[in-house]
């Protein structure tokens, strides 16, 4: 419990990624909370097996995003700490984002989508904040990594799926 708190310090912009301990228990746990998460959310969009292979590209895309990334800042020891830090923030920002999603598909209330624009953009300033732990070259080239991680893993997810499905 106390290696989660430290992770989902990240998420409130607190602690740093070097004081977090390396858990593969916990990137197991936040694995299969991220796929559970994922189908329940996908299947309500397309198919359950669409869902399906959508979320193992996303993951496989978030695997490989994290490597490139610490490849070319020359620092793979850190590839299982930042790659649970990923998925567990993009948990905690799922537990916020599920209820405003259910409120967007029922409702047509303007502040259901402006609540979940900005827990949309919380999630891009959580990668954000711990891109810029990694690569250190401040805030702005990090937010464009950010940026490009979500359009890679969400978007790329879902243009690879219509190829795959």
């Amino acid at each position: 419990m106390e290696h989660l708190k430290q992770y989902i310090s990240l998420c409130w912009f607190k602690g740093s990624l070097d004081e977090t301990p390396e858990s593969i228990p916990l990137l197991k746990k936040a694995l299969i909370f991220y796929v559970v998460g994922g189908i329940f959310v996908i299947t309500n969009m397309t198919g359950f097996i669409e869902a399906i292979i959508e979320v193992f590209i996303e993951i496989f895309l978030i695997f490989a995003f994290v490597a490139i990334v610490l490849f070319f800042t020359k620092d793979l020891t850190q590839y299982w700490k930042v790659l649970t830090s990923f998925f567990i923030c993009q948990d905690f920002i799922s537990i916020f984002a599920l209820p405003l999603l259910i409120w967007v598909t029922v409702t047509d209330d303007s502040l259901a989508y402006y609540l979940l624009g900005a827990v949309m953009l919380w999630g891009v300033a959580i990668i954000a904040y711990i891109n810029n732990q990694i690569i250190s070259l401040g805030s702005f080239p990090s937010f464009l990594l950010s940026l490009t991680f979500f359009l890679g893993v969400y978007g790329g997810g879902f243009i690879l799926m219509l190829l795959v499905a």
